[in-house]
């Protein structure tokens, strides 16, 4: 009994500790955050010579940052391949990483035997836009995708 109002004494303390403590000022890689709820505007594939090769058709995906982990679901395509994946990010300057941990098969076939992606990224407050760089047949592709944040 004495060791648990021992334990309790010391959290109480330690949080009155922390709510006497002067607000943190945010640094640069802190306002920098991609943490939150995005939901897609667009998906689109180019060339490394900037043509366009594929525009998505319209359909409701997101994506959720929090805590250095990811989740990305969308609603499935009309013929019910689902297309979802969980699992944890880094963020070093414009370069995202997301290792994916648990995904959908459709995921699965199209990452192959990786389960990192790396991404180029760009984004402000409101706005999201990651690229990856694809290899098919001797031509270099970019699969990117845009986002905003939901509120």
């Amino acid at each position: 009994m004495k060791l648990w109002i021992l334990r309790f004494t010391l959290l109480v303390s330690l949080l009155c500790a922390a709510c006497n403590q002067p607000a943190e000022t945010l640094s640069v890689d802190s306002a920098r955050s991609v943490e939150g709820v995005w939901k897609q505007t667009a998906h689109h594939w180019t060339t490394e010579f900037g043509d366009t090769v594929f525009v998505a058709p319209e359909h409701d995906a997101y994506k959720i940052y929090l805590d250095g982990h990811v989740m990305w679901n969308c609603e499935p395509d009309p013929d019910s391949i689902e297309w979802f994946g969980f699992g944890t990010y880094e963020l070093n300057g414009d370069t995202l990483i997301e290792r994916l941990s648990c995904m959908s098969l459709s995921m699965q076939d199209a990452m192959g035997e990786d389960d990192e992606a790396i991404l180029i990224v760009e984004f402000d407050e409101n706005n999201f836009r990651q690229t990856i760089e694809m290899i098919w047949q001797d031509t270099v592709y970019h699969n990117t995708e845009v986002y905003v944040r939901v509120k």
